[in-house]
């Protein structure tokens, strides 16, 4: 008589090892399982052949016997696996090839003193709920027409444009607004921006700040700051050891990249002049804009003064849309192969989507730019090397628009958000002792670290860098 398991009882067999006699115990023996609720029986010698036994195991074994070695076993790999995953994310061959990605930006010097240690994983658990008004309170430069046809024709992108570095405290306009509008803080958007994706960002920088006739004053502290960076969220990506590929090379480069295509796409048309900036050279406009950001659980609100820019202005039948661009550089085509894949309706998408993960803290970074500046379109061009061993030679390959609402759910960005993460950082700061006018404070994010270090600069002074 065959052997029978009953499949409702309480000891179902699954996988190898247990007491039931196995055919390796006794070649002609063969049993079947009884199904009591079905009128049928299985044969399990051909199962049997498919699942055989690790050497050493013996035939099936119950749930009820559990190997808790081999369960930490898998729990370990699990783990492994995992961090192994994490490191190639957060671009683990990157730093192994590049060491110098790993040093901070600034050289903490003797006499600073650590005022506030910020731990990103707790600053990401914060949520609030923000209440803002805005206004514009002055404008200055033209507004050029967007040439969608320009856009699409696949041009070449000039690589000499000039674009505006000066600081918000370097700015007259800005501390004369500031100080009649008394306002709490003033920033640029591109800080701002840097700012509110501190918990994102991977790679390091630094923010100063300074009070000036009782408004704070949040600044970039060299011109380095504007850097834009290539695929800073890229999972495990290795830049060749040769030039031009380096990172910091290709920072320069996808910088020259970004406001070379501002010229292309927005020739000298302008459709609005407005008297030009005394002391600012861009391309667009450039708008002083005022936030009163009141926090919805207490009564505090605060009067930010921002400097916000347009890049363009799109006409269409119904409407004027205020446009940003921006740009995302393609520099090893063997990698990613932009050009083929948005040729292919099945891929074109996809190839986007990729671009815009290993990219997702700049992306994240425009998104905060158009809510500050109430931008209605974003225009995103896909641009890449003539020749991948040439820097120097562009050419746009897809230009796509998006609407900045839509665009910024998609990657969840909104102005709770934005404020939730801009204020985690600079209300402890403006609770502290304020220092004298000729000392500061500097936030530095070091590349790769789950911490932010706010330290105390008595003399306000940098080491000049080569």
């Amino acid at each position: 008589m065959f052997p029978t398991i009953d499949l409702n009882a309480s000891d179902r067999f699954w996988g190898p090892t247990g007491s039931i006699p196995t055919l390796d115990n006794d070649p002609d023996l063969e049993f079947t399982v009884s199904v009591l609720k079905a009128d049928k029986t299985i044969d399990m010698k051909e199962i049997y052949s498919k699942y055989k036994p690790a050497e050493g195991n013996k035939g099936f074994r119950t749930v009820g016997e559990v190997d808790f070695k081999q369960q930490h076993n898998n729990r370990r790999r699990f783990t492994n696996q995992r961090n192994n995953n994490r490191r190639n994310y957060r671009g683990y061959k990157r730093l192994q090839q590049n060491p110098d990605l790993l040093e901070p930006t600034v050289t903490i010097e003797e006499g600073w003193s650590e005022e506030i240690n910020f731990s990103i994983p707790t600053l990401k658990k914060i949520r609030k709920g923000y209440t803002v008004e805005s206004d514009t309170l002055a404008t200055f430069g033209s507004l050029n027409a967007y040439d969608r046809r320009i856009a699409n024709s696949n041009p070449s992108v000039p690589q000499d444009q000039f674009f505006a570095t000066s600081t918000a405290s370097e700015d007259s306009i800005m501390r004369q607004l500031a100080k009649e509008h008394d306002c709490d803080i003033a920033i640029t958007e591109t800080v701002c921006s840097r700012l509110a994706t501190l918990t994102r960002a991977y790679f390091g920088f630094d923010i100063v700040f300074r009070w000036i006739d009782g408004c704070l004053f949040i600044d970039k502290r060299n011109d380095k700051f504007d850097r834009v960076y290539v695929d800073e969220t890229a999972g495990d990506l290795a830049f060749p050891d040769k030039s031009p590929n380096q990172p910091f090379e290709l920072t320069e480069e996808m910088t020259r990249v970004k406001h070379g295509v501002k010229t292309v796409v927005a020739p000298e048309n302008p459709v609005y002049e407005e008297e030009p900036h005394p002391e600012l050279v861009s391309h667009g406009q450039t708008l002083y804009r005022i936030f009163n950001v009141k926090d919805k659980e207490g009564d505090k609100t605060y009067r930010i003064l921002i400097r916000c820019s347009i890049d363009c202005m799109r006409k269409t039948t119904s409407k004027e849309h205020t446009v940003k661009v921006c740009t995302l550089l393609e520099w090893n085509k063997v990698r990613t192969n932009w050009k083929r894949a948005f040729s292919i309706d099945s891929k074109r998408e996809g190839a986007k989507g990729i671009a815009f993960g290993e990219n997702r803290v700049t992306v994240a970074q425009w998104c905060i730019e158009a809510l500050l500046t109430e931008l209605t379109m974003l225009s995103v061009g896909f641009i890449s090397r003539e020749n991948s061993s040439n820097n120097n030679k562009h050419k746009v390959l897809l230009f796509e628009d998006f609407q900045t609402a839509a665009f910024c759910r998609r990657f969840a960005i909104n102005h709770d958000r934005l404020w939730t993460d801009f204020f985690a950082l600079v209300e402890p700061i403006m609770s502290l002792e304020r220092p004298d006018e000729n000392s500061c404070f500097i936030l530095i994010k070091p590349p790769t670290k789950g911490t932010a270090n706010l330290w105390m600069n008595p003399s306000g002074e940098f080491a000049t860098e080569e």
